[in-house]
């Protein structure tokens, strides 16, 4: 017994340490297997207030390409993030509907990290994180391209990767 012990004692920090030092391969390689196999499903149908309260719904972009970027204000991965939501918000303007969604943030730090990264888009506030869970993530960024008949056709946990643009491509060339 108190060599299993010991053995499970010295184990745990190899574990950890892997993790730890490989959790960029791990999660590219998570992320690039849920791609590889994702199949379209329904994205979950929601009703939510934008940051200056206006109403929106999912159901009323029901015909074009949309990306739902979740972030959080004080998050360093969603800060390095910024910049790639925005170049694919700029590449598709008028195209494909971006909407982000301030999750576990105060409104004042969600405010200041819209105004940090020009966001122009709306900003959906999930002040009671029911979006989160409507989406079944456990942290951010994430980010989901839903198609023109409301299905997920793509999806990251992470910054949002190359590949958007290539699913954005073909859906919008039907």
């Amino acid at each position: 017994m108190i060599a299993g012990v010991t053995a499970g004692l010295l184990l745990l920090p190899a574990v950890l340490l892997y993790g730890h030092t490989h959790q960029g391969d791990l999660t590219q390689a998570a992320n690039q297997a849920a791609q590889d196999r994702i199949t379209p499903y329904a994205a979950p149908s929601f009703t939510a207030q934008t940051m200056s309260g206006k109403s929106v719904q999912l159901a009323q972009y029901r015909g074009e390409p949309v990306v739902v970027s979740f972030f959080a204000a004080w998050c360093q991965p969603c800060i390095k993030d910024a910049p790639a939501v925005a170049k694919l918000a700029a590449d598709y303007r008028g195209r494909v509907q971006v909407l982000s969604v301030a999750r576990a943030s105060s409104r004042d730090g969600a405010e200041r990290f819209i105004h940090d990264n020009g966001i122009t888009w709306p900003v959906l506030w999930d002040g009671s994180d029911a979006l989160t869970y409507d989406f079944r993530i456990f942290g951010q960024p994430a980010a989901f391209v839903i198609d023109q008949q409301g299905r997920v056709v793509d999806a990251q946990i992470g910054a949002v990767p190359q590949r958007f643009h290539e699913t954005l491509d073909r859906l919008l060339a039907g």
